[in-house]
């Protein structure tokens, strides 16, 4: 007979509790001779002894945990064979896997991303993505996913969020962030929402430094936290926290361990955010899971016991990665560490029924999904592999991604005339980005758009000399090129990692030289379509990144670029439109106040 939550708290040592707060990440691990190859065991010895030995909250699972389904699906299996061997409440087994250039699943269906969904504003096809996802997951035996993301991109100059945003605007943010729930719920994934309460209004990245976002309650309550509302509103059980400052909402201050100055406790040490705010004001019930613990924002200002004891307090009840557990060097730290949790529950630091609350809420959301069975439920590896990446799931993302195409310029250049000898040459900054290019040709040629390759060159413009540049583009009607941003300094040419815009520039001088019309991709981040005005037509495709495992084929490239490249060889209708605002730039990159393109806008291609 299975027990109840709250009997299984009963039974519980300190140190199981203290275990039961904690979500360590084995990525990577090695078995004691080295060996993590495809014929390893799913779980080396020592890391099912540890699993065994405490009833952690769960796992995080990474990219090389699930490059191939077959082996995922066993070793997520170990996993939790290991920890009911042992006794323990079943394990929650989560994962990144946003769409776009958050995903992990290596033979997975990638889907083309939240601001490609926010582009294409279809509710519907939002749920159908975060169903599909869901699908993934649950069949390979994953039970969480940390997602979708709720932050509201509203600094263009946002290192680490970006196109992983579904919008700039609060209300769009929300009703999608709804839906790709609802789409997860429905496949029977518990959606993990974040990075509460908001990470779009940062010019810092938390993995590598502590953002602050300098606003008052109020504006965050009409902005940053309306997406979280309305999905706490819609039932959202597991939310992700954001190591950021918030000077106007948590006063309180701790000096840093790293720099002796003093910082203001970020979100996820805030109990005046996480419990006032989060709990009190906004009413959520659920279970609250802390952005990573080895993120430069926490780490290089708190010792690991500060953390523990500040973001319980605060009212975290999962305690993600505190604690190097990836090698077996690192889990040693292990049990010290969550001794260390107990003696400070024993000892009143941490008030033992603050302790006892988290523990509860992850036992009974654990007790919600059946996570409480004495043994994991079987799963059938022949229906993961045929659920995985599945013909139909890939269809849903290339549907997705070519309804996300937004056109917002074309000065008498699309649709594109090519006749007898008129050639064509596309550029690309990377070879993976020339793998999805070549897709949609291959696509366009299967299709009868275009002859098989006649009259077109795929380059990479970067490997281009000067003059072999001058010499490809000398002759071309059409020239494309992809531009693939991931942070607004490759837009300056002044600076060492903008080499990449310099070329650009120079790609567009010669093509006007030699009368031909010069055809931008925009393949990340938006904001570059303002920065190369000479460009003859603009067309976003919102994702760039090449997905873990799965470059080489038609089936199997990612979506965005390859139906960008598609969709203009085809003479597509491009439907998008933009989801956010794109400011005016300069020539060096740099923001300007004037709106280039407003929310909403797009063209249809003449």
């Amino acid at each position: 007979m299975n027990r109840t939550p709250e009997e299984i708290l009963a039974g519980m040592s300190t140190v199981q509790k203290a275990a039961q707060v904690v979500m360590p990440a084995f990525t990577r691990w090695t078995d004691p001779e080295g060996d993590s190859g495809p014929d390893a065991a799913p779980v080396p010895e020592d890391v099912r002894s540890i699993l065994g030995r405490y009833g952690f909250a769960g796992v995080i699972l990474f990219a090389p945990d699930v490059t191939d389904t077959a082996r995922a699906v066993r070793l997520i299996h170990a996993m939790q064979a290991a920890g009911a061997d042992g006794g323990h409440p079943l394990l929650l087994t989560m994962i990144d896997q946003e769409g776009g250039e958050t995903t992990r699943l290596g033979q997975g269906t990638r889907m083309p991303g939240n601001m490609a969904l926010g582009a294409a504003d279809s509710l519907s096809l939002t749920e159908a993505a975060g169903r599909v996802t869901g699908e993934e997951l649950r069949v390979m035996g994953l039970n969480c996913d940390a997602a979708p993301v709720l932050d509201v991109n509203s600094n263009p100059a946002n290192p680490i969020i970006g196109v992983r945003s579904f919008s700039d605007d609060p209300s769009l943010t929300a009703a999608h962030g709804v839906r790709f729930m609802q789409g997860l719920q429905a496949a029977g994934v518990i959606p993990v929402v974040k990075h509460f309460p908001g990470h779009g209004d940062t010019d810092t990245d938390s993995h590598v430094g502590l953002p602050l976002v300098d606003k008052p309650l109020e504006t965050l309550r009409g902005f940053e936290l309306v997406p979280f509302r309305a999905c706490i509103e819609a039932g959202a059980e597991m939310l992700m926290t954001a190591h950021i400052q918030y000077p106007q909402v948590e006063r309180q201050t701790h000096v840093s361990r790293s720099t002796e100055k003093r910082v203001f406790l970020p979100a996820t040490l805030s109990r005046r955010i996480l419990t006032d705010l989060l709990r009190g004001e906004l009413g959520y019930r659920g279970v609250v899971i802390s952005d990573a613990m080895n993120m430069q924002a926490v780490a290089r200002h708190f010792t690991p016991m500060e953390i523990a004891r500040l973001a319980l307090c605060a009212g975290v009840d999962i305690l993600l990665m505190p604690v190097d557990t990836t090698a077996a060097a690192g889990a040693a730290a292990l049990t010290p560490y969550l001794e260390g949790i107990a003696r400070m529950a024993e000892r009143g630091e941490i008030p033992m029924a603050v302790l006892d609350a988290a523990v509860l809420r992850v036992l009974r959301l654990k007790a919600r999904h059946g996570l409480l069975a004495s043994r994991p439920g079987a799963v059938d590896p022949a229906r993961a592999a045929k659920t995985v990446g599945s013909p139909s799931h890939r269809a849903l993302a290339w549907s997705a991604a070519s309804r996300s195409l937004t056109l917002v310029k074309n000065d008498d250049t699309l649709p594109l005339q090519l006749s007898g000898n008129e050639s064509m040459l596309v550029l690309v900054p990377d070879k993976a980005t020339q793998q999805s290019a070549a897709c949609g040709i291959q696509k366009a040629v299967v299709e009868g758009w275009l002859q098989d390759g006649a009259g077109l060159r795929l380059l990479i413009l970067p490997e281009l000399s000067d003059q072999a540049l001058e010499e490809a583009v000398r002759g071309a009607k059409y020239v494309v090129a992809v531009s693939a941003v991931f942070s607004m300094a490759s837009l300056d040419p002044r600076r060492p990692e903008g080499a990449i815009s310099a070329r650009m520039d120079r790609a567009i001088s010669l093509t006007r030289e030699c009368g031909g019309r010069f055809i931008l991709i925009s393949g990340q981040l938006p904001y570059d379509v303002a920065r190369y005005p000479r460009a003859d037509a603009a067309l976003l495709a919102w994702c760039a990144r090449e997905a873990p495992g799965t470059a080489g084929g038609t089936g199997a490239c990612v979506p965005n670029i390859a139906a960008a490249v598609h969709g203009l060889l085809s003479g597509a209708a491009f439907t998008g439109k933009l989801p956010l605002r794109i400011p005016a730039m300069d020539a060096q990159g740099q923001i300007m106040e004037k709106t280039l393109y407003p929310r909403g806008f797009s063209l249809p291609p003449k």
